[in-house]
Parts: C-alpha cells; structure tokens; sequence
C-alpha cells in the first residue's frame, strides 16, 4: 500500500507539473543473512542531491528523501520514487544504503553502508529508472566512503526497447535521449 501512494504522490506531482522530474531506484538488496552486517534486519535507503568526495558530510536530519526496507531470508527488490525539481534537476543525485537493526533508524558509525552516486538522474518533465545492485556493503558509516558511479547515459529513459546505452553513441559528448 505504501509503494501504492508513493508512486501516486510522484505520477500526480509529475503530471501536475512539468518542471518536475521523476526516478523510479530500483535497490536489489541481499538476503538478511549474507548482507554482511549482524543483526541488521532493515535496509535504510536515503537520497540527497548533490556530490561530495566525502559523502557522508551530505546526509544531514532532514535533508533527505528515506525509505526503510526489511531485509528477509531471500534477497528482494524494492523500489521507491523520487521526485525533483528546480536546481536538483541537474545535480549529481547520492545514495546510501544503511544496513540497520530497525525500521527508520538513525545511522551509527558501526553500520555497514554502500554509496552511490549518479551523474545525472532527473530530465524536466521526464521520467527514468536506475537500478541498483547492493550485494555487500563496502564499508561502515565511521570508514571513508567507498562510491559507485553511475554515469548519465546508463540511467534509463525517454526511449523505449533495451538499447545497450541512453545516449546517441554516434556523437562524442553524446545527450542522453531525455535531453532530445
């Protein structure tokens, strides 16, 4: 029901105006036994705007967009919408998967994460997707961050089919298919 009235709120926002852009991140997370952090029993997924090569100095209370995901005996697919507008449309957009012991929790340093970063998720007026893949957390919160970049041309929309890139190859520099 949750995920029912989160991609309502983004489709009504989307539709509503078309400054806004909408990502659907898809997280494919671990079962909770292999996730590589004991006790863990919830996935805390948190996106902010904006790069750093300290990612960690971005996620501050109330900056970020959550949503906590219960991890169970089979590894899962969880998605969440994320809607943006304004400046953000052209920032780099930070992920963190927390691996945490309760719904909603605050991060400790003695968490395992995973960072990544994506070079340019948001189009105005447009739609996309980016799948992530979290196998095992790279580090905890107290470790410098390791981070995995996305770049723009695999972040998915504005075309359909499954072309191996979301850009015109045929250009050096190449847009991305949003930006035709």
């Amino acid at each position: 029901m949750r995920r029912c009235i989160l991609a309502l709120v983004a489709l009504l926002a989307l539709a509503g105006c078309a400054e806004n852009a909408i990502l659907e991140l898809t997280v494919e997370l671990p079962d909770a036994a292999t996730a590589g952090a004991p006790g863990a029993t919830f996935a805390l997924v948190q996106v902010v705007s904006g790069r750093s090569d300290d990612p960690r100095s971005l996620f501050r209370v109330g900056n970020t967009s959550d949503a906590s995901f219960a991890l169970s005996s089979a590894p899962s697919t969880e998605r969440m919408s994320v809607v943006a507008g304004g400046a953000d449309l052209t920032e780099p957009l930070t992920v963190r998967v927390v691996y945490c012991r309760e719904r909603g929790c605050l991060p400790r340093d003695e968490d395992r994460v995973a960072y990544f970063e994506i070079e340019r998720a948001f189009y105005q007026g447009r739609y996309t997707q980016v799948d992530l893949m979290v196998l095992t957390p790279l580090s905890t919160l107290a470790d410098p961050a390791t981070v995995t970049r996305i770049e723009r041309c695999d972040v998915e929309g504005c075309r359909e089919g499954n072309p191996t890139t979301w850009c015109e190859v045929t250009l050096p520099d190449a847009p991305h298919f949003c930006e035709q």
